[in-house]
């Protein structure tokens, strides 16, 4: 397949109404990413589509500030803090919401799908 851009919009939304539109949201979004936890009330959304307009990437300081210091350093922190005192998980998800904000861009689609990612990730447990 040919290199192609995404337009990428980031954005924290109350979950009801992405869960009220999610069907239609995800038909047509590609792709349309949404991270739930059913007791939060916002949830953080991704919604990227092909397109031919001028790339607008994130500024570097700001990359720099979002996907290392805080999708990295800053979650590993509260991670391992939670893991540690699981009472702790739920005001640590409201710090780590807090800390997302609203980016809209344009780049190459591997910069907008990818990230580094330096934390392993629990996202759910099972327990039988």
């Amino acid at each position: 397949m040919p290199a192609f851009d995404l337009h990428a919009v980031e954005t924290v939304e109350p979950l009801d109404e992405v869960l009220e539109g999610f069907d239609e949201q995800a038909a047509a979004q590609r792709p349309l990413r949404a991270v739930l936890d059913a007791r939060q009330p916002a949830l953080p959304v991704k919604r990227a589509n092909r397109t031919s307009e001028p790339r607008r990437p994130q500024p570097r300081l700001a990359y720099l500030r979002d996907k290392v210091a805080g999708e990295n350093l800053a979650f590993a922190a509260l991670n391992t803090l939670g893991t540690r005192v699981p009472g702790a998980a739920g005001p640590v998800t409201r710090l780590l919401e807090a800390g997302l904000s609203d980016r809209d861009l344009i780049d190459e689609s591997h910069r907008v799908l990818t990230s580094p990612r330096w934390v392993r990730f629990h996202e759910m447990r099972v327990r039988h």
